[in-house]
């Protein structure tokens, strides 16, 4: 077997809870200082998948929510920012838009800030009232506004009755109008109707089952009508059986209708004037996930899961059409759904971190979308550098020209269906690029993959897994992976198994048990010979009742445990690269970097302390093991980069920036000239390293 020259264990996901855009469009800005090309769309890509809302009537521009002004305007055909700016840091929440277009609110815990969606002013402020809680979902949002945005309707809990009420607000006054209770437990989310006058209240969770004689408990799928001005509840209306989620639901324009939705197929309907169910439209699997009526309540529309629209006619109930999704589309990406004209509907979400749009009946996207819609996993050399393979959190696997920087082509890869794997598999490339290893992957099936054709070579065996979570993490030159199993619970089982697989003589290299406690991943390397094996993971201490990072080095040839040393001040997410055969580099949250002695068991010294954190915490040894790269945050907000060091010394000799998300990936080419970044904004940059002088 080859000797094993890079190290580098490419970076998992790095999910953080503030969302934060892309300051500029990546295409709109000259390459950083330094940068030889840049591979990626010039869309605007996002921490997390962003909760937006597309503006009516014309519904052509995207709003995104925003930490510093409450959301951002991008043009939805183009992911241009709108309206100048630079930077500024993200928020999460659920962006909602009143019928008109003219007003919007983010929905999220805390004070809510009703703003105009042109200028972006605040128009006004609602606090709720002393003793009531808010709280947020990812099922929807908690908050709801008005044709006109002067009515909203809040959903909170009463800290002291402990119950699920609904605020009502007349938002020019900043007053609460009413307040009702509902039935649900743990939060109930509204909707309003267009004038404002009618009020719909649903469950945030999943109804319970119920064992057959038991009572029951309906509330999760019951929706309560309410007339605000008369202040009363008018009738409760259930789904129909096997919902379990109320995932959508919406008034007609004109108030007299009320559709819902459970994302199972069918929609229902009722007539809000007799009180009384109307119709049960029945659309195809995992269809009503949101519902939408057409401007003159004629005509209803669902978004399934998998992104189909349906339409049906509501006086008769009788189906209209369905259209298809865009074949890139994955599953439950809708976020919002509704009608741009009477024949033309429109949804929206979220593929990975980019905000996309879909309509019917032409089925086609309305957004960009990149050869990358997340974060960028792996990358490789391939063709002796003429050309770069990169491999996304999103699963595409692309091929880029190293000269132009330009796409050339997708890689089709093909798991076994047989194995359960999902169609899109996030992946660790060769260095050239030959072949693939499926990503750290917790309890799932790990798979070998020939990139030339995609097809699956083999599946990697898990080993123990009841009573465990194993996870699979493959070296970086796809010829070596490591399988560790997690106890779920460290006090009644506190060793781990650790076993190495040799992919290219497809064969167990050793197997050992070690402490390990349940959290968060463990990270694994292998020294440059090949020889021995680096395993960093979080467990409880010999000299404290407290998890510490424990580095633990092992002799591959005779199963031997070497060192085994701790670091009390580490935490957050772990990543290794072993920069001989007794030294590994481990990262650790916010963007702490320590170099260790996994041989005689020495912590060594702090490279990089604990910053800012937002970045995954890359880090990778140059093909001649005399440099070595770490992905780092800047002091400019929301710009990241990598900063290359001279090994042994560990001296910093230079610093690149220019991402507009954290570092995710890195690799050197095997000349050594080229050091490529993968980040979370969905780009890669090519580093000149000729420009940095030597030690």
């Amino acid at each position: 077997m080859r000797p094993l020259r890079y190290t580098f264990m490419a970076a998992v996901a790095f999910l953080c809870v503030r969302v934060s855009v892309a300051a500029e469009p990546p295409g709109d800005d000259p390459l950083p200082k330094g940068a030889k090309l840049r591979l990626g769309s010039d869309r605007p890509a996002y921490r997390v998948s962003p909760t937006g809302a597309l503006l009516p009537p014309d519904y052509k521009t995207f709003l995104i929510p925003d930490a510093q002004l409450g959301f951002r305007r991008f043009d939805a055909s183009t992911g241009k920012l709108l309206g100048g700016g630079k930077g500024g840091g993200g928020a999460g929440g659920h962006v909602v838009v009143s019928g008109d277009g003219t007003r919007a609110v983010v929905a999220h815990t805390g004070i809510l800030t009703v703003r105009d969606t042109v200028t972006g002013k605040a128009i006004q402020e609602l606090k709720p009232p002393a003793g009531f809680g808010t709280f947020a979902t990812s099922t929807g949002p908690h908050v709801a506004l008005s044709g006109d945005g002067k009515v909203l309707a809040q959903g909170v809990t009463n800290l002291k009755a402990n119950t699920s009420e609904v605020l009502v607000w007349d938002v020019d006054k900043g007053t609460v109008l009413e307040r009702f209770e509902t039935l649900q437990k743990g939060g109930a989310l509204p909707t309003l109707s267009a004038d404002g006058k009618l009020l719909a209240t649903r469950g945030t969770t999943t109804a319970p089952f119920v064992p057959p004689g038991a009572k029951d408990d309906d509330s999760g799928r019951t929706i309560q009508i309410w007339n605000i001005g008369e202040k009363k509840e008018l009738f409760k209306a259930r789904v129909s059986p096997g919902g379990f989620q109320i995932t959508a639901c919406a008034f007609s324009p004109d108030g007299t209708l009320l559709a819902a939705g459970c994302a199972d197929g069918p929609v229902d309907l009722w007539d809000v004037k007799a009180q009384k169910p109307k119709a049960t439209l029945l659309g195809r699997t995992g269809q009503g996930l949101r519902v939408a009526f057409s401007p003159g309540g004629t005509v209803l529309a669902a978004v399934a899961t998998d992104g189909a629209i349906q339409r049906w006619a509501t006086a008769d109930g009788k189906p209209l059409a369905t259209t298809e999704p865009p074949t890139e589309l994955p599953t439950h990406a809708a976020h919002g759904l509704a009608f741009a004209g009477n024949d033309r509907v429109v949804a929206w979400g979220a593929f990975g971190a980019a905000a996309i749009a879909w309509e019917a009946p032409s089925g086609k996207f309305l957004t960009p979308l990149g050869e990358h819609t997340a974060g960028i996993r792996s990358i490789g050399f391939a063709d002796g550098g003429k050309q770069i393979v990169t491999a996304g959190l999103d699963g595409r696997v692309v091929k880029w020209d190293a000269a132009t920087g330009k796409p050339a082509g997708a890689v089709t890869v093909r798991p076994n269906r047989a194995a359960g794997l999902q169609p899109r598999l996030v992946l660790n490339l060769a260095p050239d690029a030959s072949r693939a290893v499926t990503a750290v992957t917790a309890g799932g099936p790990a798979a070998v993959f020939d990139l030339t054709t995609g097809a699956e070579l083999f599946a990697i065996p898990r080993g123990t897994s009841v009573g465990f979570t194993t996870y699979t993490i493959p070296s970086a030159d796809a010829a070596r992976a490591v399988t560790v199993a997690v106890p779920f619970d460290a006090r009644k089982n506190p060793n781990g198994t650790v076993i190495v697989w040799d992919l290219t003589a497809r064969k167990k290299v050793i197997e050992v048990e070690l402490a390990i406690g349940p959290g968060l991943p463990p990270a694994a390397a292998i020294s440059p010979s090949g020889d021995r094996l680096i395993v960093a993971r979080y467990a409880k201490s010999d000299l404290a009742d407290q998890t510490v990072l424990v580095v633990t080095g092992y002799d591959l040839k005779t199963g031997k445990k070497l060192g085994d040393v701790e670091d009390h001040k580490a935490s957050g997410a772990l990543f290794v690269a072993a920069a001989s055969e007794t030294t590994a580099l481990v990262s650790s949250g916010a963007g702490r970097l320590r170099a260790f002695n996994y041989e005689d068991g020495r912590g060594g010294d702090e490279i990089e302390t604990a910053g800012r954190g937002e970045h995954g915490g890359a880090v990778v040894l140059g093909p001649d093991g005399k440099r070595f790269a770490f992905g780092v945050a800047t002091d400019e907000p929301d710009v990241f980069g990598v900063r290359v060091y001279d090994w042994p010394s560990g001296k910093a000799l230079h610093t690149f920036a220019g991402h507009r998300g954290p570092v995710t990936a890195l690799a050197f080419s095997a000349d050594g000239k080229t050091l490529a970044s993968g980040s979370a904004d969905t780009t890669v940059l090519l580093w000149d390293l000729n420009a940095i002088p030597k030690p």
